[in-house]
């Protein structure tokens, strides 16, 4: 023996399991982008052709709690701002990734349509209910789970 240790194979195994976990989601999980919205602002766009029946964020689900203002107490103007352009919110709070604002992921960033491509469960996944083509931009009826959201504006 030169006196070296092996390396724990324990490690190594769960480090490939995760490289591998994390090559699975880009080569098969890969739906959409960030770019600029006719819409609103950013929106969520196609990078591939995106079949109906899709989940279209299965590794970023998320769980909500929700915080009433009283709750949350005071906050600085740019962070309230930020609960409300990310976060379905109404006159009594709003709803909060249970860990913190940090856990933004594409899902946040679709945008609100009358005639939307994508559905969110009440389970919190996000899916296409109909096939997108690349470059459609992917939008929810925020009606569908707020029910202070406008129903009739910006349509894609």
């Amino acid at each position: 023996m030169s006196g070296q240790a092996s390396p724990p194979l324990k490690i190594i195994s769960q480090k490939e399991t995760s490289l591998s976990k994390v090559l699975h989601n880009i080569k098969e999980n890969t739906w959409a982008r960030i770019k600029p919205s006719k819409i609103h602002g950013v929106g969520v766009f196609a990078v591939r052709k995106i079949s109906s029946g899709t989940n279209l964020f299965p590794e970023t689900k998320v769980n909500f709690e929700f915080i009433t203002w009283n709750q949350l107490g005071h906050v600085s103007p740019s962070i309230r701002k930020m609960i409300h352009d990310f976060f379905v919110d109404n006159d009594f709070g709003f709803w909060c990734p249970d860990q913190s604002l940090n856990q933004l992921n594409l899902s946040f960033y679709l945008n609100h349509s009358t005639t939307p491509n994508c559905y969110h469960s009440e389970a919190g996944e996000i899916f296409a209910i109909k096939d997108i083509s690349i470059g459609q931009e992917l939008t929810l009826n925020y009606s569908d789970f707020d029910e202070t959201a406008p129903s009739g504006t910006a349509t894609a």
